[in-house]
């Protein structure tokens, strides 16, 4: 236990790398529990016909057992009315009340009969003695039912002070490479260490799945067996705690793998895991395609005709480089940062001016620290009437964690470690001042940030009405007096080293907008069964940016500057299908409010929003979310994909491509008026560029960020030499190069 002030060198957090040892965050003091243990026979051969037997344990064998026999899930006794008056707590997070639920009486005899052992219900009915609406579950001699005729025989028995808990659970292999030829299948084991020191192999009672079927499949028991060239995780799930095993099946293309000089370490983790797979990186980007990509993914900005001519005629062998430089350094990147930062925190109409302190900041250089330290500091204290702490709680976990909590407002989901009574001893950071509209209440919160008489409100866990004290998710209890503030406490982690989740999140994110799929994808789901595709990549990344300080720029830069950043989006034979390892860059569509930019940028246009913080010619990326809602671009933005932020994440933002946005390109009425613009870009063009392959160069250039090939050049020539006037040749010109695949998707 901690006060609020807390000491991060004795929390014990798992890593998310980590992906062959699951650790629990519980106490092991005496060390028990070792590898060297001897574990104990499987639950399949100890309760077998001729096994050795012995009591079973409650948490240890029942639990489990009732979660392989798909009893406590939300279809049958998990759900939150049970069935037929039966419930079990949702995939046996709550042993204390699936142990209340077999045993109490309530006229008709509890459900376990210790009396007399074979009339329980709870044998009889998964046993198909008696009628069963789920049908049969367990075969009578069988060794489920075994175990379970075991544990009433020895008088059901559950006894949560003395019960060992688990440490730790081990999966080997915890990476398999199968060969059509050599290894087809592989056989998973694992072993839970208990807080006693005893181990035990707890396979049979483990559920088991495969993240991609198509890879690879796992039996009911365990076993693998591959199904196509790739990699997944195969998910296992013993007594709450996930833990997975990567298999790779590689692609045996015969070909030696190329060679791939490497501008960091990014480039030695991302082949690595290549060579493993069997995948080929493709070839570098050209010029053209790494500059418009470059614009258009750092700072949401076509590059002008002018910097791609220059950019283009540069033979410098570091322009690449000093371009990343650049850009760090225009408005820029600051304009659309802090668009999507906001857009990750939610920002709502009030936090206006979060927004356009987060601009600045991003102008000026700063931190991620430094953005949790201005966000808690000054708008938690400022705002703290406003809201709800649950939400705010969901807030900051996505924002700055990673992680989705939903789930565990209500029920531990199956294949993550959060429960209920986490995600409420999270919530706790936030509850310290009273929320209501009495004036009297509001003015607890001043405009200055003030830490003095906050009432902590107490916080319940469970049915039984238990108080706690806040909790950091993964970490420790932090303990504060009347007077204290706990998200004191809660600032200090996350902006500690010691925090596993907030420079992987960071990076993470980061990544996932670079190339359209994070290392942990999702970007903002973190969990246990949704491992990285490339742990030592993750972990690199992350550590390397909190030893810089968490500067964004330099996780920037480190990620730009990479070969893998900077290959074609061309595929070759080996990696048309691979969207997991970043062997080749992926085609995406340029976000809603890049596209109206750069229609804009492109024509000379301008669009009208509301409010006088946003005049005629205000840039999309430049206006925060909120003061977009209403205006006259609404439906463009809304086509393209723009959210509506009804949800804490950005999962809502589309990037798909449709019929709308076709339509909206050939002829919506306002977009043919910029084109047509007497005041607009090709106008002024049309006057300075008499010669017409001069100016159809210019507005590839433009639009393109390349110069046409021959064929595009000597098309346009005729097609305007042909048409009615050569302004009218001209803005259908432009108008096609705007309905080109190439000019919505960044290559």
């Amino acid at each position: 236990m901690h006060r609020c002030t807390l000491s991060f060198a004795a929390m014990r957090v798992a890593s998310l790398s980590v992906s062959f040892i699951a650790l629990c965050p519980l106490p092991n003091p005496s060390g028990a529990g070792t590898p060297d243990n001897v574990p104990l026979e499987n639950a399949a051969a100890r309760w077998a016909a001729d096994g050795p037997g012995g009591t079973p344990d409650f948490t240890r064998h029942v639990v489990p057992l009732l979660g392989k026999l798909g009893c406590n899930n939300r279809a049958c006794h998990g759900s939150f009315q049970g069935q037929n008056g039966f419930r079990l707590s949702l995939f046996g997070h709550d042993a204390g009340m699936d142990h209340a639920e077999l045993t109490k009486d309530e006229g008709e005899g509890p459900r376990v009969n210790v009396a007399d052992v074979d009339q329980s219900l709870a044998l009889r009915k998964p046993g198909g003695i008696d009628d069963h609406e789920g049908g049969l579950r367990m075969e009578p001699g069988s060794w489920q039912f075994r175990l379970f005729r075991q544990w009433i025989a020895a008088g059901a028995q559950y006894d949560p002070k003395v019960a060992p808990r688990i440490d730790r659970v081990e999966i080997t292999p915890a990476e398999i490479i199968l060969d059509k030829s050599t290894r087809p299948t592989a056989q998973l084991r694992l072993v839970a260490h208990f807080t006693d020191g005893a181990a035990e192999d707890m396979t049979p009672l483990t559920l088991f799945s495969s993240n991609d079927d198509a890879v690879a499949k796992v039996t009911d028991g365990g076993e693998i067996s591959l199904a196509g060239a790739g990699d997944t995780a195969i998910v296992a799930t013993y007594a709450g705690v996930v833990i997975t095993s990567q298999v790779i099946v590689p692609s045996n293309s015969g070909k030696t793998f190329p060679d791939f000089p490497a501008n960091n370490r990014v480039d030695e983790f991302v082949a690595a895991k290549l060579r493993k797979v069997g995948i080929h990186p493709s070839e570098l980007a050209t010029d053209e395609e790494f500059l418009r990509r470059m614009y258009l993914d750092l700072i949401g900005t076509l590059p002008t005709a002018e910097k791609a001519w220059q950019f283009l005629g540069d033979a410098s062998p570091d322009k690449r480089t000093r371009l990343i430089d650049e850009l760090l350094q225009r408005p820029e990147y600051a304009m659309y940062w802090a668009t999507a930062t906001s857009r990750e925190g939610r920002s709502a109409k009030e936090y206006l001016d979060e927004y356009q302190a987060l601009k600045t900041a991003l102008r000026d250089g700063f931190d991620s620290d430094t953005y949790v330290r201005r966000r808690s500091n000054d708008m938690f204290y400022k705002k703290a009437t406003n809201g709800n702490a649950e939400t705010v709680s969901l807030q900051m976990a996505y924002s700055f964690l990673g992680l989705r909590l939903e789930c565990a407002q209500c029920h531990k989901h199956p294949f993550d470690r959060w429960t209920q009574n986490d995600f409420k001893r999270f919530t706790a950071f936030f509850n310290v001042v009273n929320r209501g509209q009495q004036p009297d209440l509001k003015e607890m919160a001043p405009d200055k940030p003030d830490r003095t008489d906050l009432p902590l409100v107490e916080v319940f866990v469970s049915d039984r009405k238990q108080s706690a004290k806040p909790k950091l998710l993964g970490g420790d209890e932090v303990d504060c007096a009347v007077g204290d503030d706990p998200r004191e406490a809660l600032w200090q982690w996350m902006r500690s080293a010691d925090n596993p989740y907030f420079g992987q999140a960071i990076a993470n994110r980061l990544w996932g907008h670079y190339f359209g799929v994070g290392i942990v994808d999702p970007v903002d789901d973190f969990n246990a069964a949704n491992p990285p595709s490339n742990p030592q990549l993750l972990t690199w990344l992350a550590k390397d940016f909190v030893a810089h300080g968490f500067d964004l720029k330099h996780l920037h830069r480190t990620i730009l500057n990479s070969r893998t950043y900077q290959l074609s989006w061309r595929p070759n034979e080996t990696n048309q299908l691979d969207e997991r390892n970043f062997s080749h860059a992926l085609l995406r569509r340029m976000p809603a409010e890049v596209v109206l930019d750069a229609i804009n940028q492109i024509t000379g246009g301008a669009d009208r929003y509301a409010g006088a913080d946003a005049p005629q010619g205000t840039r999309t990326i430049n206006l925060a979310p909120t003061r977009l809602r209403g205006n006259g671009p609404e439906y463009a933005l809304g086509i393209f994909g723009r959210p509506l932020r009804t949800q804490l994440c950005d999962c809502e933002r589309s990037s798909e491509t449709g019929l709308a946005q076709a339509l909206y390109l050939l002829n919506d009425v306002e977009l043919n008026s910029k084109l047509a613009d007497p005041r607009g870009q090709l106008a002024r063009l049309l006057k300075e560029i008499p010669d017409n392959a001069r100016l159809i160069e210019e507005l590839y250039l433009t639009a393109l960020a390349r110069y046409p090939r021959e064929e595009e050049m000597q098309k346009g020539l005729a097609f305007v030499a042909a048409s009615q006037s050569r302004e009218a040749g001209m803005q259908d010109v432009l108008w096609s190069l705007v309905n080109l695949r190439e000019f919505i998707f960044v290559h």
